[in-house]
């Protein structure tokens, strides 16, 4: 699946059950910084399986974000 259409199951998700527009661009945009550091260090083992456990995690999620800061 292509980093597109993960956010976009996300975000479908998201609505469904109910969180504000906001709340749905501040996960987009932790989502985007964690695609981002992927990138920097070149994660070659980083698969779908991981983000959308990452997704359906989100708390999780956001230890980690704070972690790699």
């Amino acid at each position: 699946m292509k980093k597109q259409e993960l956010l976009d199951k996300y975000v479908k998700r998201l609505r469904i059950e109910n969180y504000s527009e906001q709340t749905v661009g501040n996960y987009l945009s932790a989502i985007k910084q964690f695609f981002e550091y992927i990138i920097e260090i070149e994660a070659r083992e980083i698969d779908d399986k991981l983000i959308e456990n990452l997704f359906a995690n989100y708390k999780l999620f956001l230890c980690v974000l704070q972690m790699l800061r």
